[in-house]
């Protein structure tokens, strides 16, 4: 997704290269969560194994979108489509 917002006119190469790091450090934890919750049977849910799922990235994963609302701030300069 942000390799094709960095082919618009007026993003400096690079410039999203920190929030491209941050979804790597909580995409395996998101992935795991979706494996889980399409996975296991209704009856064998564990809302302590959802919880723990969700600790494993919950962390990274706010920063993250508390630090992309200035990013996507930054980009307020470039052309509207």
């Amino acid at each position: 997704m942000f390799a094709g917002f960095e082919r618009i006119p007026g993003i400096r190469p690079g410039q999203l290269s920190h929030n491209i790091e941050q979804h790597h450090l909580f995409s395996n934890g998101l992935k795991y969560l979706k494996i889980y919750a399409m996975s296991t049977a209704v009856v064998k849910y564990n809302g302590t194994k959802v919880r723990e799922l969700i600790d494993s990235f919950a962390t990274c994963m706010r920063e993250h979108l508390v630090e992309e609302i200035d990013t996507l701030w930054s980009l307020d300069c470039c052309e509207k489509g």
